[in-house]
Formats: C-alpha cells, sequence, structure tokens
C-alpha cells in the first residue's frame, strides 16, 4: 500500500471513530427526556403552591363550610336542624356514605356545638383544578352551594352560596382570592338520591314534604 493510500485509510478510520464516539455519546443524551418523573405533591407543583390545610396522607384540602367568606365557622352539620343531604363533588363518594360518615363523627364528638359539628368539605387538587362543587342540603330545606376554584394565591378558593327552602339567594360573597367573581350565581342545586332516579329526591326532602 502506497503511502498515499495509507493517509486514506487513517483519515477514513479516524472519521468513523469520531463519528461512533458522537453517536454512543448522544443516545444516553436522547433518552432522558423520556424517562418519567414521579408526579410531585399538588402544593410543590411551580404552578400550584400551597400548603396551607393540606393533607399529604389524603392529597386535599381541608375547607371549613363557609369559612372563606368570614374568616371562620358559617355552617355546620347542625345547621338549619341539621344536615340531611351531602354530594361532596368528583370525590369519588356518594352522598350517602359521606352523610354517613359525618353522622358517625357527630356522633362520636358530641355534635351539640356549632365548634363540634363536622363543617369541612376536602377538595382534592384534581376537583379544584377542576372546579368542583358540594352541594350540602339541611332539614329546613336550605341549601349550600360551594364552588372551588384555583385562587389568585394559588390554594383552593371557595365561594359559598346559601339559598332559601324557596330557591331565593341568602348569601354569596366570593372571598378575595376567586378568581372570577363576578361569575353568574347559579341557581338552587336539586337534591338528588344516590341513584337520581326518584323523582323525590334526597330522604330529608321527603321528610319536609311529610313534616317528619
Amino acid at each position: 500500500m502506497n503511502h498515499a493510500n495509507k493517509g486514506l485509510v487513517r483519515a477514513l478510520l479516524s472519521v468513523s471513530g469520531a463519528v461512533f464516539v458522537g453517536v454512543a455519546m448522544t443516545v444516553p443524551a436522547s433518552a432522558d427526556p423520556f424517562e418519567l418523573a414521579p408526579a410531585p405533591d399538588p402544593y410543590v407543583k411551580a404552578d400550584y403552591v400551597c400548603a396551607a390545610n393540606y393533607f399529604p396522607s389524603s392529597q386535599s384540602w381541608e375547607v371549613s363550610w363557609g369559612g372563606k367568606i368570614s374568616g371562620g365557622l358559617k355552617w355546620s352539620s347542625i345547621s338549619f336542624d341539621g344536615i340531611t343531604y351531602i354530594d361532596p363533588g368528583k370525590a369519588g363518594k356518594t352522598p350517602a356514605g359521606e352523610l354517613a360518615a359525618i353522622h358517625a363523627y357527630d356522633a362520636e364528638h358530641g355534635g351539640t356545638k356549632l365548634n363540634t359539628a363536622y363543617h369541612w368539605w376536602y377538595p382534592s387538587f384534581d376537583m379544584v383544578t377542576n372546579e368542583a362543587k358540594v352541594v350540602i342540603g339541611f332539614k329546613d330545606g336550605d341549601v349550600i352551594l360551594g364552588q372551588t376554584k384555583v385562587g389568585n394565591d394559588n390554594c383552593p378558593s371557595v365561594r359559598w352560596i346559601h339559598y332559601s327552602p324557596a330557591g331565593d339567594i341568602l348569601e354569596s360573597a366570593p372571598p378575595a382570592t376567586y378568581p372570577t367573581p363576578g361569575d353568574p350565581l347559579p341557581v338552587k342545586p336539586i337534591i338528588r338520591s344516590d341513584s337520581d332516579s326518584s323523582p323525590f329526591g334526597s330522604l330529608g326532602s321527603l321528610s319536609m314534604l311529610f313534616g317528619s
């Protein structure tokens, strides 16, 4: 092999070696974006930072019924002659199951004073970001509706609306953190049974009809 051919072979080997090294170095780097990182807890997400009243065990926030209006407890499970219905909204729980849990809690803790009767809603990250609602019905016919959104402080912000038995809005005061305080107020929610197959709604509504 003459001198010129030897030089050509050396050049080709040098180029092919560089290409191989380059490929070998780029393969791991190109694989990195496809590795899935574990999902962070909601309160440490860069666009949703809220550790206030957050429970990592249940991955939900504790929100007092009406507390975002007055800064303190507004309603409880013994308001308006006692709770008869609650739909916790997108929580994976039935109204009957949630109501039974509330009655069990009240029985355990006395349930005779506003500061001991059940008065919390536990929206999760998905519930807050999907603007879930909670509907609470009472024996007197009053209904409380809570609407949650991601507040401008990155915490759950709940607008509470109190309806009379006749369907009139008695009170609505969105908190300062509510992102759209001018949203139209909805009509009084209909209290339905778990199966939603009964035209009579919940047992609480039936007891009102018969005066029990």
